[in-house]
């Protein structure tokens, strides 16, 4: 969004409104340092569906670290500005907290002949958590030691953000490092992580004892309690379907008996790991947490495999299924949740995918096919529900040839979201005014030229329409009115005083409106 020093900042009249942004910390203030003077901040705040203006004004100020005392100070210019802030120990830029980070956290490490784990995100997480970095060495019991590696690390990196240590093999070592923020009481703020990591562990060691109670197996029937979809059942019931499919499966690819029989054993037990506490409390530990329990009650290699593999890939970029008993058993877990919750209503929109259904048709085609054109196709089209047959035709006529980027380039293009965006932008101003928009376009009353040449193209797109047309040859054609649309709208201004005027460009936009009728509903889209 544009921001205008001491003036109104009109946000484009006939567009969308701007991107909301969206701070992790709440924002007090803003620095400006260009002469001294102080400059307001237009901001577009968003309340029930509500637009509101709101102001925060700018100055020289800039805070320190709270706890010290020059929690505020003045700023003289831009220049002195991060050393300014340096003088009241504070390091504004990234990289260097980044550093200071990395290599103290490395040095306590070495200091107990360990080295720090440092997962993806993790390190770019902390740093802009802290203003002074302060890493600390941590211990706890030896003890704890016994539980599960990957335990003890999620517990450490995802509920406290601190960086575990491991010795040259890889092993877990009883030590931690925190990050602390500016000036602190060393022992006292390293006696106060490790109590809480303390208690942490205390709770995942009980979680532990609770699931190891009882035979893997068992936890099975507790599936019934836990809710997939209020449409389609529980997580038992989710777990019967899979063991069906993967007996179909099995049969249409052909798999000998011997991994048919680890494939129908890994998918009796492919779910009842989230019945467990520990995953209860721990969700994304699912598949190792299922291999762990299958293996220590004397499960095969093959199967305990088979319960991690199903739960692969989990982000982009991770490791697939290896086995055809993993991947038959990972498809039937895709197909089911894919097919079942896009069939409940369940299809993600341009903002929001809660049960991760774009994730999982990139791990549906992953495997078998090249995830860069999967995606230049799934993530352009997979708002559309009209084009799904067509994006589906196109996966697979491409995972049948060899892949090749240029190639497939122009294939992958594709008219229709630009066409969609430009059929919203009169949609939404017509909307609601449709009764009183009886009228009949008339030629003579265009004030602007763009009014003539969108008039002219939208009766020449209106003759070539017809409702036997698909949403291909529809898209195609509509192309023609993208460029004249957006000429309209950044050089008119619909709503003028002029009744005649007024009312003669909203019926012409009305007709637009009206071009999709009988070819698709483009309303029930993002962006309407």
């Amino acid at each position: 969004m544009a921001i205008t020093p001491c003036c109104t900042c009109p946000f484009p009249r006939t567009k969308p409104p701007p991107l909301r942004l969206k701070l992790r910390q709440p924002e007090r203030g803003h620095g400006s340092f260009p002469t001294g003077r102080k400059f307001p901040f237009y901001y577009l705040m968003v309340e029930n569906n509500n637009y509101h203006v709101c102001i925060l004004c700018s100055g020289n100020s800039s805070f320190g670290l709270l706890n010290t005392s020059s929690a505020v100070i003045q700023v003289e210019t831009a220049k002195s500005y991060s050393i300014s802030m340096k003088n009241v120990v504070i390091n504004v830029s990234v990289e260097d907290r980044k550093k200071i980070i990395f290599e103290q956290s490395n040095a306590l490490a070495e200091s107990v002949n360990g080295q720090i784990l440092i997962p993806k995100g993790l390190l770019d997480e902390v740093v802009n958590l802290v203003e002074a970095p302060f890493p600390v060495l941590g211990k706890f019991k030896e003890t704890f030691l016994d539980l599960l590696k990957d335990l003890l690390t999620m517990v450490m990196q995802k509920h406290q953000k601190y960086f575990a240590v491991c010795d040259a093999n890889g092993q877990l070592l009883p030590y931690f490092v925190a990050v602390a923020n500016g000036a602190i009481d060393e022992t006292t703020v390293r006696k106060g992580n490790e109590a809480v990591l303390w208690a942490r562990y205390e709770d995942a060691k009980f979680f532990y004892e609770m699931d190891t109670c009882k035979r893997f197996s068992e936890f099975r029937k507790q599936l019934k309690n836990i809710l997939f979809h209020e449409k389609l059942g529980t997580m038992l019931d989710k777990m019967t379907r899979v063991e069906n499919m993967v007996t179909k499966l099995s049969c249409l690819l052909d798999i000998n008996e011997d991994v048919q029989q680890i494939i129908r054993d890994a998918s009796s037990l492919a779910m009842s790991v989230l019945a467990t506490a520990v995953v209860t409390e721990f969700t994304s530990l699912s598949g190792i947490m299922g291999r762990h329990y299958a293996l220590r009650d004397g499960y095969s290699d093959q199967i305990a495999e088979a319960l991690l593999e199903i739960t692969l890939p989990r982000f982009s970029g991770d490791i697939l299924p290896k086995s055809d008993a993993d991947i038959v058993l990972a498809i039937a877990d895709r197909l089911d949740s894919l097919l079942g919750l896009f069939t409940a209503g369940c299809q993600p929109s341009s903002t929001n995918d809660p049960f991760g259904l774009r994730r999982i048709s990139y791990g549906l085609v992953d495997k078998g096919v090249n995830a860069e054109f999967v995606r230049s196709i799934l993530v352009e089209r997979a708002n559309f529900p009209c084009l799904a047959a067509k994006s589906a035709y196109k996966v697979k006529t491409m995972s049948e040839y060899e892949y090749d980027p240029i190639s497939w380039k122009n294939y992958l293009k594709e008219p229709f979201p630009k066409v969609v965006e430009a059929y919203s932008w009169p949609t939404r101003i017509v909307r609601g005014k449709e009764d009183e928009l009886h009228m009949e376009v008339d030629e003579t009353a265009f004030v602007t030229n763009e009014e003539s040449v969108l008039c002219g193209t939208f009766l020449s797109v209106k003759k070539s329409i017809n409702p036997g047309f698909g949403i291909d040859d529809f898209a195609e054609i509509s192309c023609q009115l993208i460029q004249p649309l957006e000429d309209f709208f950044n050089n008119v201004f619909v709503m003028v005083d002029d009744d005649k005027i007024r009312v003669n460009r909203l019926a012409l936009l009305k007709g637009i409106v009206e071009l999709p009728k009988g070819i698709a509903d483009l309303t029930v889209l993002p962006g309407f």
